[in-house]
């Protein structure tokens, strides 16, 4: 029987590096030979510039960017999620409660 109040709701163990020297789709493929993580989902980071003010147009042209970071894993209960990205790995087990899932 799960506790009512569980003294931890969840566990996040984040690494943070610099750069790895590596590419996307071997974080992919990583991610992909862990068993119990069927879900794959994309992390992107999304920038949009545009200019404030009275300013010329044609000089200062609004812009939008978007890098990819690298990917999260899911288990089917979504209970637990583990991210490989080109600065690191980040690991979240949830503890689920009578109320449902967390995410």
């Amino acid at each position: 029987m799960p506790y009512t109040h569980p003294p931890i709701s969840e566990a996040i163990l984040d690494i943070q590096t610099e750069d790895l020297a590596c590419e996307l789709e071997t974080l992919r493929a990583m991610g992909q030979e862990e068993p119990g993580y069927p879900e794959v989902r994309e992390i992107n980071f999304n920038q949009i510039a545009f200019p404030v003010g009275f300013v010329d147009v044609e000089k200062n042209a609004a812009g939008f960017s978007s890098v990819r970071l690298g990917f999260q894993f899911w288990t089917a209960d979504k209970t637990r999620v583990w991210q490989a990205r080109k600065n690191g790995f980040l690991l979240v087990i949830a503890v689920p409660t009578r109320i449902g899932k967390l995410w």
